[in-house]
């Protein structure tokens, strides 16, 4: 059996009769209760383009918003300790005396930052 079968569950639908057609019962998605933000939008194109299967599943299970939430709150979660670890070992010049200097490191440590966030939560 091959993985996709193993995980395809079959849709049960109820249905109304309208005139002489039925009509599939079907709710609208539930809003997001917060904003999704951008890991959480990059998660989900991730998914359209790499994981159809996955958010099929989370569509038809109404638990979309919900994993975007969940996944864009827990990378800037890890965005913000790896920031912290890498101000650690690899101080920044003064802001003050050296201002382009700091921006530079800065931007360089947030970029690495953020590749590591986004190869651990958001493609994989």
């Amino acid at each position: 059996m091959s993985k996709n079968q193993e995980t395809f569950k079959p849709m049960e639908l109820t249905y109304h009769q309208e005139g002489e057609f039925l009509t599939p019962d079907i709710k609208p998605l539930t809003p997001p209760s917060q904003e999704i933000g951008r890991y959480g939008y990059l998660r989900n194109q991730y998914l359209k383009e790499f994981k159809p299967d996955l958010l099929m599943e989370l569509i038809f299970d109404d638990k979309i918003n919900e994993h975007l939430v969940e996944v864009d709150q827990a990378a800037q979660r890890r965005m913000e300790l790896i920031m912290e670890g890498m101000m650690k070992n690899h101080p920044a010049p003064d802001k003050k005396t050296q201002p382009l200097e700091w921006a530079g490191h800065m931007n360089n440590l947030q970029h690495l930052a953020n590749e590591i966030v986004l190869s651990e939560l958001i493609y994989n």
